[in-house]
């Protein structure tokens, strides 16, 4: 795992890319689950903001920690509530995968469907919203 990882992965695309890498693990057609290890570091890492670096990662920014939060607790047996056990717990899972622990890349992979569930309908919903904004002020004549 890498400790920069790109800033320009997406990790909708990840998450979708990670389940189906630890699936094909599961059933022995592959050694490895590299995306899942990137997945997990995208997630860990700070993103950059305009005025430069930031200490914000999705585990501790307050729009995506809630919907880590909800895809770890979706099918793990430990239920983490602080950003520091969401960290080791996805830490530890990492490890188990890398360990070929056939129980937990199951659960890993039940983590990136539920994050790539929750992470959709967080885009849908803001497109809807945005939809709904726009077509708001464009009755009231404030788009032109």
């Amino acid at each position: 795992m890498t400790d920069r990882p790109d800033q320009n992965l997406n990790p909708i695309e990840l998450s979708l890319d990670a389940a189906l890498q630890l699936e094909a693990l599961a059933q022995g057609g592959r050694e490895g689950a590299p995306k899942f290890a990137q997945l997990i570091a995208v997630l860990k890492a700070p993103k950059p903001t305009y005025s430069g670096t930031s200490t914000v990662s999705m585990l501790t920014d307050v729009r995506s920690a809630p919907l880590v939060r909800k895809a770890i607790l979706r099918g793990s047996p430990s239920k983490p509530e602080a950003n520091a056990q969401m960290v080791n717990f996805l830490d530890g899972l990492v490890e188990a995968v890398q360990k070929n622990d056939l129980e937990y890349i199951k659960l890993a992979k039940k983590f990136c469907l539920a994050l790539n569930e929750q992470l959709l309908a967080k885009e849908y919903n803001s497109l809807v919203e945005r939809q709904t904004r726009f077509r708001h002020h464009a009755r009231a004549g404030n788009v032109r």
